[in-house]
């Protein structure tokens, strides 16, 4: 390990959190100190079975405390701004599960506070630390493809219960906002990575060209699925995001788990594939196929989030502030909500107040 172990507290007790922090901190050796929920009696529950030392009996106790280093939220999508910037305003640090906010004027809100805290915060793209998608960024950017000519991100899962908060309007979800978002970072960062459009900071901005969407049964106002295409400089982009296919029901998809989150860069001399980006701990592969054929690398099962874990240690360590990292959050955030324009959905709405958060 390269620096102490960080002192983690968690504002929620959800299954994500068990993913996210709970089970690649027990590989990391980073500290469970606490864990706060509305309901005292659940957390308890949860700290007990997911190996938490301690529970807050509200998110506010939680961040008073001086045991905590880094507070990790991952609350339903409407309140990761608000609980943020009270996290922010006590001095902690954030690992804030994305999206980073419900829409680019609360993600500003957030961000000025950020830039006032002695605490940091990152959003959790934990697929980035992993090596798989830096092997397909050296790849690709090698050249090996020849000019690239286009990218698609699919991003399909089995569709969650009818009560789960990833359908619910105000809570901010949608398939864009839960799995989308993802599809968006990582475009971003190929078409960076390949040099196009890049702006004065040496980042790729992105041009929403069309967007549609199917509107969930029991809420018009929530996508089950979008599909939008996208330009950075001359790199067009097809993304796909769904939280209901009826072609990757249940026991469909590669795997047969229903699951299909994986990139495709195109070039003028072959392809490069990853099935699972998001997942490498399920399929590690970058499949090249060009006039040789295919070559298969593997990058390694390590599950990404204890990759992230590692990283947010390191940097945390080295009062590291990364605002490239920050301006890209902000650029998915900006491009979420121009999907959601040109589909003619209206944005998600915050709920945010920085003077009583």
């Amino acid at each position: 390990m390269s620096a102490k172990p960080l002192r983690i507290g968690s504002i929620g007790a959800a299954r994500i959190t068990v993913t996210a922090v709970s089970d690649p901190a027990q590989e990391t050796g980073d500290a469970l100190v606490a864990v706060a929920a509305r309901d005292p009696e659940r957390a308890r529950a949860y700290a007990d079975t997911h190996g938490w030392q301690d529970v807050a009996a509200t998110y506010d106790e939680l961040l008073a405390r001086p045991d905590v280093d880094l507070v990790y939220i991952g609350l339903p999508n409407a309140l990761h701004a608000q609980w943020a910037v009270r996290a922010l305003k006590a001095g902690k640090s954030v690992l804030l599960e994305k999206p980073f906010a419900a829409n680019l004027d609360e993600f500003d809100q957030v961000a000025e506070v950020l830039r006032d805290s002695s605490g940091w915060l990152w959003e959790a793209w934990h697929y980035r630390f992993h090596p798989l998608f830096g092997d397909l960024l050296a790849q690709v950017g090698a050249g090996r493809l020849g000019r690239i000519t286009g990218l698609d991100v699919h991003m399909h899962m089995p569709e969650p219960a009818e009560d789960d908060p990833r359908w619910s309007f105000d809570l901010a979800g949608g398939a864009l906002m839960d799995v989308g978002c993802y599809a968006l970072h990582a475009s971003q960062r190929l078409a960076e990575a390949l040099g196009q459009g890049l702006d004065s900071d040496g980042l790729a901005p992105g041009r929403v060209r069309r967007a549609s969407a199917d509107v969930w049964r029991l809420d018009h106002r929530v996508d089950q699925r979008v599909t939008a295409e996208l330009s950075f400089g001359e790199l067009p982009v097809h993304i796909e995001a769904s939280m209901a296919d009826d072609v990757l029901e249940a026991g469909g998809g590669e795997h047969g788990d229903g699951f299909d989150f994986s990139i495709t860069v195109h070039g003028e001399r072959g392809t490069a594939r990853v099935p699972r980006f998001l997942m490498p701990e399920v399929d590690d592969r970058v499949i090249i196929t060009d006039d040789a054929g295919e070559h298969i690398t593997h990058a390694g099962t390590r599950h990404t989030y204890a990759y992230q874990l590692d990283a947010v240690r390191a940097e945390h360590a080295a009062n590291q502030r990364d605002g490239d990292e920050l301006a890209r959050s902000r650029e998915v955030m900006r491009l979420i909500d121009e999907v959601y324009r040109a589909t003619g959905l209206p944005l998600r709405a915050g709920i945010l107040d920085t003077a009583s958060a």
